[in-house]
Protein backbone atom coordinates (compact mmCIF):
# COMPACT_ATOMS: atom_id res chain seq x y z
CA UNK A 1 0.00 0.00 0.00
CA UNK A 2 1.19 3.53 -1.08
CA UNK A 3 2.55 5.67 1.92
CA UNK A 4 2.25 8.71 0.08
CA UNK A 5 0.87 10.37 -3.17
CA UNK A 6 2.91 9.21 -5.69
CA UNK A 7 4.93 11.71 -8.04
CA UNK A 8 2.34 11.36 -10.89
CA UNK A 9 -1.34 10.69 -11.40
CA UNK A 10 -3.44 9.67 -14.25
CA UNK A 11 -6.42 12.29 -14.56
CA UNK A 12 -9.79 10.59 -15.54
CA UNK A 13 -12.41 13.03 -16.17
CA UNK A 14 -13.65 13.74 -19.80
CA UNK A 15 -12.93 10.54 -20.74
CA UNK A 16 -16.32 8.66 -20.73
CA UNK A 17 -16.38 5.45 -22.70
CA UNK A 18 -12.70 5.34 -22.93
CA UNK A 19 -11.91 5.65 -19.19
CA UNK A 20 -11.08 2.26 -18.90
CA UNK A 21 -8.81 1.41 -21.86
CA UNK A 22 -7.13 4.52 -20.77
CA UNK A 23 -5.97 4.10 -17.28
CA UNK A 24 -4.90 0.79 -18.53
CA UNK A 25 -2.83 1.97 -21.16
CA UNK A 26 -1.60 4.76 -18.06
CA UNK A 27 -0.76 1.81 -15.75
CA UNK A 28 0.99 0.04 -18.48
CA UNK A 29 3.10 2.86 -19.41
CA UNK A 30 4.34 3.41 -15.31
CA UNK A 31 1.97 5.72 -13.87
CA UNK A 32 0.62 4.64 -10.13
CA UNK A 33 -1.83 6.62 -9.71
CA UNK A 34 -5.28 7.48 -10.79
CA UNK A 35 -7.99 10.46 -10.39
CA UNK A 36 -11.37 9.86 -10.56
CA UNK A 37 -14.80 11.52 -9.00
CA UNK A 38 -18.38 10.56 -7.60
CA UNK A 39 -19.76 12.78 -10.73
CA UNK A 40 -20.88 11.43 -13.68
CA UNK A 41 -20.92 14.53 -15.38
CA UNK A 42 -17.61 14.30 -16.24
CA UNK A 43 -16.18 11.01 -14.39
CA UNK A 44 -16.84 7.55 -14.70
CA UNK A 45 -15.21 5.72 -11.12
CA UNK A 46 -16.88 2.02 -12.35
CA UNK A 47 -14.95 2.22 -15.04
CA UNK A 48 -11.79 3.19 -13.21
CA UNK A 49 -12.80 -0.05 -11.19
CA UNK A 50 -12.82 -2.02 -14.00
CA UNK A 51 -9.74 -0.77 -15.14
CA UNK A 52 -8.00 -1.98 -11.95
CA UNK A 53 -9.39 -5.48 -11.63
CA UNK A 54 -8.20 -5.91 -15.20
CA UNK A 55 -4.74 -4.70 -14.52
CA UNK A 56 -4.94 -6.84 -11.42
CA UNK A 57 -5.83 -10.02 -13.46
CA UNK A 58 -3.18 -9.51 -16.17
CA UNK A 59 -0.80 -9.32 -13.58
CA UNK A 60 0.33 -5.74 -14.71
CA UNK A 61 -0.01 -3.81 -11.00
CA UNK A 62 -2.11 -4.88 -7.58
CA UNK A 63 -4.67 -2.77 -6.13
CA UNK A 64 -2.29 -1.68 -3.43
CA UNK A 65 0.40 -0.66 -5.94
CA UNK A 66 -2.21 1.81 -7.53
CA UNK A 67 -2.93 5.04 -5.59
CA UNK A 68 -6.67 5.44 -5.95
CA UNK A 69 -7.92 9.24 -5.23
CA UNK A 70 -11.46 9.98 -5.49
CA UNK A 71 -13.51 13.16 -5.00
CA UNK A 72 -16.84 14.27 -3.13
CA UNK A 73 -18.51 16.42 -5.21
CA UNK A 74 -21.00 19.26 -3.70
CA UNK A 75 -24.33 18.91 -5.43
CA UNK A 76 -23.47 22.37 -6.95
CA UNK A 77 -21.11 20.64 -9.21
CA UNK A 78 -23.59 17.44 -9.59
CA UNK A 79 -25.54 16.97 -12.94
CA UNK A 80 -28.99 16.44 -11.60
CA UNK A 81 -30.25 14.46 -15.12
CA UNK A 82 -27.30 11.91 -14.18
CA UNK A 83 -27.51 9.29 -11.24
CA UNK A 84 -26.28 10.83 -8.16
CA UNK A 85 -24.12 9.14 -5.14
CA UNK A 86 -25.93 10.24 -2.51
CA UNK A 87 -29.60 12.34 -2.46
CA UNK A 88 -29.42 15.64 -2.97
CA UNK A 89 -31.98 16.41 0.29
CA UNK A 90 -29.87 14.82 2.64
CA UNK A 91 -27.74 16.63 5.41
CA UNK A 92 -23.91 17.49 3.49
CA UNK A 93 -22.53 14.73 6.35
CA UNK A 94 -24.74 11.88 5.32
CA UNK A 95 -23.94 12.97 1.46
CA UNK A 96 -19.91 12.70 2.04
CA UNK A 97 -20.36 9.43 3.73
CA UNK A 98 -22.95 8.20 0.97
CA UNK A 99 -20.44 9.55 -1.98
CA UNK A 100 -17.10 7.75 -0.06
CA UNK A 101 -19.39 4.51 0.12
CA UNK A 102 -20.50 4.47 -3.67
CA UNK A 103 -16.80 5.13 -4.46
CA UNK A 104 -15.71 2.05 -2.46
CA UNK A 105 -17.79 0.29 -4.18
CA UNK A 106 -17.23 1.76 -8.14
CA UNK A 107 -13.24 1.27 -7.67
CA UNK A 108 -13.28 -2.48 -6.10
CA UNK A 109 -14.78 -4.91 -8.45
CA UNK A 110 -15.04 -8.65 -7.68
CA UNK A 111 -16.26 -10.26 -4.62
CA UNK A 112 -13.01 -10.16 -2.48
CA UNK A 113 -13.82 -7.07 -0.85
CA UNK A 114 -15.95 -7.14 2.85
CA UNK A 115 -17.81 -3.72 2.63
CA UNK A 116 -19.00 -5.27 5.95
CA UNK A 117 -19.51 -2.48 8.50
CA UNK A 118 -20.25 0.50 5.80
CA UNK A 119 -23.38 1.64 7.60
CA UNK A 120 -27.33 2.28 6.77
CA UNK A 121 -25.41 4.66 3.78
CA UNK A 122 -24.00 2.39 1.68
CA UNK A 123 -25.47 1.60 -1.54
CA UNK A 124 -26.52 -1.84 -2.91
CA UNK A 125 -23.89 -3.95 -4.64
CA UNK A 126 -23.62 -3.32 -8.11
CA UNK A 127 -24.02 -6.24 -11.04
CA UNK A 128 -20.47 -7.43 -12.49
CA UNK A 129 -19.42 -5.79 -15.07
CA UNK A 130 -18.40 -7.48 -17.97
CA UNK A 131 -14.50 -7.87 -16.35
CA UNK A 132 -15.85 -9.46 -13.22
CA UNK A 133 -16.31 -12.73 -14.35
CA UNK A 134 -15.36 -15.99 -12.51
CA UNK A 135 -11.75 -15.20 -11.75
CA UNK A 136 -13.29 -12.26 -9.62
CA UNK A 137 -14.97 -14.64 -7.26
CA UNK A 138 -12.77 -14.75 -4.33
CA UNK A 139 -12.17 -18.94 -2.74
CA UNK A 140 -14.06 -19.81 0.10
CA UNK A 141 -10.82 -19.93 1.73
CA UNK A 142 -9.59 -16.70 0.60
CA UNK A 143 -9.66 -14.25 3.57
CA UNK A 144 -11.48 -11.24 1.85
CA UNK A 145 -10.23 -7.80 2.23
CA UNK A 146 -11.37 -4.48 3.53
CA UNK A 147 -11.59 -1.97 0.64
CA UNK A 148 -10.19 1.50 0.66
CA UNK A 149 -9.51 5.19 -0.99
CA UNK A 150 -5.92 6.33 -0.56
CA UNK A 151 -7.23 9.28 -0.92
CA UNK A 152 -10.72 11.60 -0.84
CA UNK A 153 -10.87 15.08 -1.81
CA UNK A 154 -13.25 17.87 -1.62
CA UNK A 155 -13.89 18.68 -4.98
CA UNK A 156 -14.64 22.58 -4.46
CA UNK A 157 -15.75 24.24 -0.98
CA UNK A 158 -19.44 24.56 -0.33
CA UNK A 159 -21.21 27.74 -0.03
CA UNK A 160 -20.36 28.42 3.64
CA UNK A 161 -17.50 27.76 5.43
CA UNK A 162 -19.71 26.31 8.41
CA UNK A 163 -20.69 23.45 5.81
CA UNK A 164 -17.13 22.90 4.11
CA UNK A 165 -16.28 22.32 7.65
CA UNK A 166 -18.94 19.66 8.36
CA UNK A 167 -18.16 18.03 4.69
CA UNK A 168 -14.50 17.74 6.52
CA UNK A 169 -15.10 16.33 9.54
CA UNK A 170 -17.11 13.92 7.95
CA UNK A 171 -14.07 13.17 5.35
CA UNK A 172 -11.92 13.05 8.51
CA UNK A 173 -14.14 10.62 10.13
CA UNK A 174 -13.88 8.28 7.39
CA UNK A 175 -10.48 8.28 7.54
CA UNK A 176 -10.81 7.57 11.32
CA UNK A 177 -12.72 4.60 10.46
CA UNK A 178 -9.89 3.34 8.27
CA UNK A 179 -12.03 3.70 4.55
CA UNK A 180 -9.93 6.98 3.72
CA UNK A 181 -6.38 6.70 4.09
CA UNK A 182 -5.89 10.61 3.40
CA UNK A 183 -7.84 13.34 3.05
CA UNK A 184 -7.77 16.75 0.85
CA UNK A 185 -8.87 19.90 -1.12
CA UNK A 186 -9.74 20.94 -4.36
CA UNK A 187 -9.96 24.16 -6.53
CA UNK A 188 -9.21 26.61 -3.49
CA UNK A 189 -7.79 29.50 -4.73
CA UNK A 190 -8.55 32.28 -2.23
CA UNK A 191 -5.55 32.55 0.34
CA UNK A 192 -7.87 33.68 2.88
CA UNK A 193 -9.72 30.84 2.66
CA UNK A 194 -7.00 28.29 2.38
CA UNK A 195 -5.13 29.84 5.11
CA UNK A 196 -8.36 29.83 7.82
CA UNK A 197 -9.54 26.17 7.05
CA UNK A 198 -5.58 25.40 8.21
CA UNK A 199 -5.41 27.45 11.20
CA UNK A 200 -9.11 25.77 12.33
CA UNK A 201 -8.09 22.44 10.94
CA UNK A 202 -4.90 22.27 13.42
CA UNK A 203 -1.78 20.26 12.61
CA UNK A 204 -3.12 16.66 13.32
CA UNK A 205 -6.26 17.41 10.68
CA UNK A 206 -4.36 18.99 7.86
CA UNK A 207 -5.24 18.26 4.41
CA UNK A 208 -2.87 15.70 2.61
CA UNK A 209 -3.69 17.33 -0.58
CA UNK A 210 -4.66 20.56 -2.86
CA UNK A 211 -5.67 19.92 -5.99
CA UNK A 212 -5.76 23.05 -8.37
CA UNK A 213 -6.07 24.48 -11.69
CA UNK A 214 -2.42 25.77 -12.24
CA UNK A 215 -2.71 28.54 -14.65
CA UNK A 216 -2.07 32.28 -15.19
CA UNK A 217 -6.18 33.57 -14.29
CA UNK A 218 -5.10 32.21 -10.77
CA UNK A 219 -1.64 33.27 -10.47
CA UNK A 220 -0.15 29.75 -10.47
CA UNK A 221 -1.20 29.70 -6.71
CA UNK A 222 1.39 31.75 -5.76
CA UNK A 223 -0.28 33.19 -2.90
CA UNK A 224 -0.64 29.57 -1.66
CA UNK A 225 2.48 28.12 -2.27
CA UNK A 226 4.01 29.02 0.76
CA UNK A 227 1.93 27.34 3.20
CA UNK A 228 2.36 23.64 1.55
CA UNK A 229 6.26 23.91 2.28
CA UNK A 230 6.89 22.64 5.58
CA UNK A 231 10.38 24.67 5.47
CA UNK A 232 8.72 28.01 4.25
CA UNK A 233 6.74 30.89 6.92
CA UNK A 234 3.90 30.60 7.78
CA UNK A 235 3.97 27.11 7.44
CA UNK A 236 7.45 26.91 9.21
CA UNK A 237 7.45 23.37 11.06
CA UNK A 238 4.73 22.42 10.10
CA UNK A 239 3.20 19.19 7.94
CA UNK A 240 3.93 19.22 4.36
CA UNK A 241 0.57 19.13 1.96
CA UNK A 242 1.45 17.61 -1.45
CA UNK A 243 0.30 20.42 -4.39
CA UNK A 244 -1.54 18.76 -7.43
CA UNK A 245 -1.83 21.17 -9.81
CA UNK A 246 -3.52 20.37 -13.14
CA UNK A 247 -4.15 22.11 -16.22
CA UNK A 248 -0.17 21.67 -16.54
CA UNK A 249 -0.12 21.86 -20.39
CA UNK A 250 -3.45 22.39 -21.38
CA UNK A 251 -3.69 25.85 -19.46
CA UNK A 252 -0.03 26.73 -20.34
CA UNK A 253 0.56 26.96 -23.76
CA UNK A 254 2.42 30.16 -23.79
CA UNK A 255 4.80 28.41 -21.70
CA UNK A 256 5.84 25.50 -24.11
CA UNK A 257 7.08 28.72 -26.32
CA UNK A 258 9.10 30.53 -23.57
CA UNK A 259 12.94 30.33 -24.29
CA UNK A 260 13.98 28.81 -21.41
CA UNK A 261 11.67 26.13 -21.79
CA UNK A 262 13.18 25.19 -24.98
CA UNK A 263 16.75 25.42 -24.23
CA UNK A 264 16.25 22.90 -21.62
CA UNK A 265 14.45 20.83 -23.91
CA UNK A 266 17.13 21.37 -26.05
CA UNK A 267 20.01 20.50 -23.74
CA UNK A 268 17.62 17.05 -22.90
CA UNK A 269 16.41 16.73 -26.30
CA UNK A 270 13.16 16.33 -24.68
CA UNK A 271 10.06 18.01 -25.97
CA UNK A 272 8.81 21.09 -24.44
CA UNK A 273 5.95 19.40 -22.85
CA UNK A 274 8.16 16.74 -20.65
CA UNK A 275 10.29 19.95 -19.70
CA UNK A 276 7.54 21.90 -18.01
CA UNK A 277 6.14 18.53 -16.52
CA UNK A 278 9.86 18.26 -14.71
CA UNK A 279 9.54 21.50 -13.85
CA UNK A 280 6.23 20.94 -11.60
CA UNK A 281 8.07 17.24 -10.56
CA UNK A 282 10.72 19.58 -9.04
CA UNK A 283 8.64 21.78 -7.05
CA UNK A 284 8.79 24.75 -9.08
CA UNK A 285 11.81 25.83 -7.54
CA UNK A 286 9.95 26.44 -4.56
CA UNK A 287 11.97 24.95 -1.41
CA UNK A 288 10.69 22.08 0.46
CA UNK A 289 7.50 22.14 -2.04
CA UNK A 290 6.44 18.45 -2.78
CA UNK A 291 4.04 18.02 -5.61
CA UNK A 292 2.32 15.55 -7.77
CA UNK A 293 1.53 16.24 -11.18
CA UNK A 294 -1.78 15.36 -12.29
CA UNK A 295 -1.91 14.30 -16.35
CA UNK A 296 -4.48 13.08 -18.08
CA UNK A 297 -3.69 12.52 -21.70
CA UNK A 298 -5.29 10.29 -24.03
CA UNK A 299 -2.09 9.97 -25.90
CA UNK A 300 0.15 6.79 -25.33
CA UNK A 301 3.11 8.29 -26.57
CA UNK A 302 2.79 11.25 -24.98
CA UNK A 303 1.90 9.12 -21.38
CA UNK A 304 5.82 7.55 -21.90
CA UNK A 305 6.95 10.50 -22.37
CA UNK A 306 5.37 12.06 -19.06
CA UNK A 307 6.49 9.20 -17.14
CA UNK A 308 9.96 9.59 -18.41
CA UNK A 309 9.72 13.42 -17.86
CA UNK A 310 8.29 13.07 -14.07
CA UNK A 311 9.76 9.78 -12.81
CA UNK A 312 13.50 9.67 -15.12
CA UNK A 313 15.89 10.67 -13.75
CA UNK A 314 17.02 13.08 -15.71
CA UNK A 315 16.69 16.64 -13.61
CA UNK A 316 16.41 20.37 -14.85
CA UNK A 317 19.48 22.60 -13.25
CA UNK A 318 19.17 25.04 -11.13
CA UNK A 319 19.85 27.78 -13.67
CA UNK A 320 17.14 25.78 -15.53
CA UNK A 321 14.61 26.09 -12.62
CA UNK A 322 14.84 29.56 -12.02
CA UNK A 323 14.75 30.55 -15.38
CA UNK A 324 11.76 28.70 -15.76
CA UNK A 325 10.45 29.92 -12.69
CA UNK A 326 10.72 33.49 -13.64
CA UNK A 327 8.32 33.31 -16.70
CA UNK A 328 6.23 31.52 -15.04
CA UNK A 329 5.90 33.49 -11.74
CA UNK A 330 8.20 36.62 -12.12
CA UNK A 331 10.60 36.54 -9.73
Amino acid sequence: MLAACPPLVYGTAWKEGATSSLVLQALAAGFRGIDTAAQRKHYREHAVGEALLAAERARLVRRDEVWVQTKYTPIAGQDRSQPLPYSPEAPVREQVRASALASLRALHHGSRWDFSGMGAAAPAPQAPSAVDGDKATASADEPLTRPWLDALLLHSPLGSLEDTLEVWDEMQRLRDEGWVRNVGFSNIYDARIWDALLSIQGSERRPALLQNRWHASTGHDVSLLASLSPVLSPNSGGAAVTYQPFWILSGNGGLLSAPAVRSAAERLEWTPQMVVLRFVAQGMGVGGLSTSVLCGTTNEEHMRQTVAAVLGSEELEDGEMDAIRHVVYGE
